[in-house]
């Protein structure tokens, strides 16, 4: 378990929470408190704004289920309301995706005054330059709680998710230019890959997904499946799929995005639930999870990188602002209380690979082995090392190890798992620096 510091502050009227360079602010409460919404972001004017399309209110009844959709000024700080999704019967569940900066919203499900329930078909086009919807293809398979993720900002992969009366192994891609649907390589059909409630993104070629619920005879229980599909740039519907088992997987309705080229998720729960908050095993009201749990493909490792933000669950996006900042909007919290808070989550950079005051001057008589390590660093350099400094950096700016350079082997021990860039200084200047793979 890592050692945390946590600070609280309160300035200017906002609650921000830091920990371990996550930084967590309040922004504008929204319209209206929302959850298993669906959320992306687009740009206007040069202004990023953030979208929520639908949800459940706070009454978490079938009849609080809502078409209302709401946008959220980056630069202001302000929400307005936009046109409601044009839907007949309002959904929960669906997906939303940004590609070309319009923003696809696919599926859901709706939930009937009987309690029967009915996944969507319907696939709507957000166009943010007009405020206007217009209407796609069809979906193939009517589905919800799917996974969904974006390759090469064209096609929309909708991965698994629940259809009518049970879980499917279809992997259904949507071709965002040509309004048309094809079919991929289905994922394996056990409980390990169908799952409702996972989530996931695509890095690369490659889907990554975890957690979700599975059927069982009398109930749905979390899966702690971690999956891949690697995806033929030269045929996109044919995908390679494997999985492992990883207890860190497990999770239900979490946000999940890209960051640093890695799989970034930010809360959940723990179990499986029903639209209400109430788990489905019959144990009453679900807590959500405070972590934020990251995987590197480079060494194929799932990861908590932070295990004390602010609680909270049933999430059907995150929207990106760049590579280190991302927006939460709404969700559950504590005793499954529905919420209108907009969260900003910024990753700090402790310190900065950029500083202009050292000049870099790679020397070629400078070797570092290997290139994956496992406890130790070998460094060949002549001459010998006069005032030499190493340094460790994790690839999204923060310094870990430090030493002065005394020896031919640099212990690295303390080091966790994962991608670090190491160099060698002397005198505020860079002699050499190389990418290596702690395993």
């Amino acid at each position: 378990m890592k050692k945390l510091l946590i600070l609280f502050l309160c300035f200017w009227g906002i609650n921000v929470w830091s920990q371990e360079g996550w930084i967590w602010e309040e922004r504008a409460l929204m319209p209206k408190a929302m959850s298993n919404n669906a959320v992306a972001e687009a740009v206007i004017d040069d202004v990023t704004y953030v979208y929520s399309f639908g949800g459940i209110d706070t009454t978490k009844l079938w009849s609080g289920i809502s078409n209302a959709s709401f946008r959220y000024n980056t630069a202001t700080d302000t929400w307005d309301t936009i046109p409601d999704l044009p839907l007949d019967l309002p959904v929960i569940a669906a997906g939303a995706n940004t590609v070309n900066n319009k923003i696809y919203i696919i599926g859901g499900y709706t939930v009937f005054s009987s309690g029967g329930e009915a996944s969507s078909e319907k696939v709507f086009i957000y166009d943010p330059l007009t405020n206007t919807y217009s209407e796609g293809a069809d979906i193939p398979v009517s589905i919800d709680d799917q996974v969904q993720a974006v390759w090469k900002d064209s096609l929309i992969y909708v991965v698994t998710g629940w259809h009518d009366f049970g879980n499917v192994d279809d992997v259904q891609i949507y071709d965002t230019y040509l309004d048309t649907w094809t079919t991929g390589t289905p994922v394996e059909n056990t409980g390990n890959y169908k799952v409702f409630g996972g989530s996931g993104a695509i890095i690369g070629d490659t889907i990554y997904y975890a957690g979700g619920a599975r059927e069982t005879t009398f109930s749905f229980v979390l899966t702690n499946y971690f999956r891949k599909g690697v995806i033929n740039p030269e045929n996109p519907s044919e995908i390679t799929w494997t999985g492992y088992e990883d207890s860190l997987a497990l999770g239900y309705r979490m946000a999940a995005t890209e960051w640093n080229d890695q799989v970034l998720w930010l809360g959940g729960a723990a179990t499986a639930y029903n639209y209400n908050g109430v788990a489905y095993n019959g144990s009453g009201g679900v807590p959500p999870l405070n972590r934020i749990l990251s995987y590197d493909p480079l060494i194929d490792s799932l990861n908590v990188e932070s295990d004390t933000i602010v609680p909270i669950m049933d999430m059907r996006g995150i929207a990106r602002l760049d590579e280190n900042t991302f927006m939460l909007i709404g969700g559950m919290e504590m005793n499954q209380e529905v919420q209108d808070k907009t969260y900003w989550i910024h990753y700090q950079q402790e310190d900065t690979m950029m500083n202009t005051s050292i000049k870099e001057t790679i020397v070629e008589n400078i070797q570092i082995y290997p290139t994956l390590v496992k406890d130790f660093l070998y460094i060949e350099k002549e001459p010998k090392y006069d005032s030499c400094v190493l340094e460790v950096w994790t690839m999204t700016g923060k310094k870990v190890f430090e030493t002065k350079l005394v020896a031919d082997v640099v212990d690295l021990t303390e080091l966790k798992q994962g991608t670090y860039l190491v160099r060698i200084l002397e005198k505020e200047k860079i002699l050499t620096q190389k990418k290596i793979v702690r395993f």
